[in-house]
């Protein structure tokens, strides 16, 4: 195609997201060292589940040490596909071919540079307070072993080397708060990245009848130069939206399935919060480690939102500018690609997770609504009682 290329890993807007997402885990060092965190917080949900059917852990306590106990499968999944499964995103540029950001022209060229800033900026903030969280949850408070199952096992059956012990585990939860919003970053990444694509692709389109003679548009259908010009138009529009499905056929569902097991776990998390708060034991030293787990837990919901809302909003928008090209002046041949391309710009760009949910904002409505449904649901049990 006759799209300007350039190297893609030197100008990417969004390498710095990639780096915090993908490329800081390529080394094997990292790997190593997650891997032990794994086998660390492996253990640790094993041993809270031995006592829980020993009866050693009565179910009123497992409510406390709920919120960390699901919160850690979470963190377990995200280190499992990292050191397990490669990066989607680290050869993104040799599974879609990327278009140059100046393919667009200057305007769009500014405008992507512009919000590719602004996530830039909302990655890096996110990712200090997950950071900031993750410090916190190291910090030792003295009724961590209300809150950590661990925590009380290490000081009921070890108490020689309780400190030591605590410390090694308490270690962990440093990686912990970042590896969880890896996978959400990877996502927005990619979706992100796609979206600019479409967005490169629709400025294509629509220079697609552009014709540089004087000349009539009645007069075009018998113009041989101009029809030559549309047919090649048209087929590398073809050829464009061909690499859009082949990419979507793999990739994107790639992302899907990542998003059905993390939302498993989310979910998981969410109710044993819940049940957490309305225990009504709740110490005011717990307060800011809650709140800026739940902000960065929120903030990243959110965004991943967002993202996959953008990328479905403008695949609409291309294929509602494909149905508005003046197709009546093409020769026969040309309409029979026009035709085409129609067809399968009708497939939906949407990165799904199931045959009914995809990431967009009726999906963030319906989990909304979900989780104040039961959390009212919860609350009356509570007061009844």
């Amino acid at each position: 195609m006759n799209q300007p290329q350039e190297s893609f890993l030197k100008n990417d807007y969004l390498k710095v997201l990639k780096l915090i997402s993908s490329d800081v885990f390529e080394p094997r060092l990292v790997r190593a060292i997650l891997f032990v965190v794994f086998a660390v917080q492996l253990t640790a949900s094993i041993i809270t589940v031995r006592a829980l059917l020993i009866k050693e852990l009565t179910a009123k306590e497992f409510v406390l040490y709920g919120p960390v106990f699901f919160g850690c499968f979470y963190g377990m999944l995200a280190i499992y596909i990292i050191i397990f499964q490669s990066s989607f995103i680290t050869n993104m540029s040799q599974e879609l071919e990327m278009w140059s950001y100046s393919s667009g022209g200057e305007e769009i060229n500014r405008r992507v540079k512009f919000q590719s800033r602004v996530i830039t900026i909302y990655a890096l903030v996110n990712f200090l307070l997950a950071i900031v969280a993750s410090y916190l949850y190291f910090s030792p408070l003295d009724s961590d072993n209300e809150t950590f199952y661990m925590v009380r096992f290490i000081e009921e059956k070890i108490p020689d080397y309780a400190k030591i012990c605590k410390i090694a585990y308490r270690t962990t939860f440093l990686a912990m708060g970042y590896v969880m919003i890896v996978h959400s970053y990877q996502v927005i990444y990619a979706s992100q990245h796609v979206r600019f694509q479409i967005i490169f692709f629709t400025e294509y389109v629509k220079k697609v009848v552009e014709f540089d003679e004087k000349i009539s548009e009645e007069c075009l259908f018998y113009n041989e130069r101009f029809q030559t010009i549309v047919g090649k138009r048209l087929q590398n529009c073809v050829i464009r939206h061909i690499q859009f499905l082949k990419f979507d056929r793999i990739k994107i569902k790639e992302m899907s399935n990542l998003i059905a097991a993390f939302s498993l776990c989310g979910c998981l998390l969410g109710i044993s919060i819940s049940f957490y708060v309305l225990s009504g034991i709740f110490y005011r030293e717990h307060f800011l480690r809650v709140a800026l787990i739940s902000v960065t837990a929120v903030s990243t919901f959110f965004a991943l939102i967002l993202a996959g809302q953008s990328m479905e909003s403008k695949a609409n928008s291309a294929h509602i500018i494909m149905n508005n090209i003046k197709w009546y002046n093409f020769n026969q041949s040309n309409k029979k690609a026009y035709l085409l391309l129609l067809m399968m710009s009708m497939k939906q760009y949407k990165i799904k997770f199931s045959e009914n949910y995809s990431i967009n904002y009726e999906l963030g409505l319906t989990i909304v609504r979900g989780i104040y449904s039961i959390i009212s649901v919860m609350a009356n049990m509570h007061f009844d009682n």
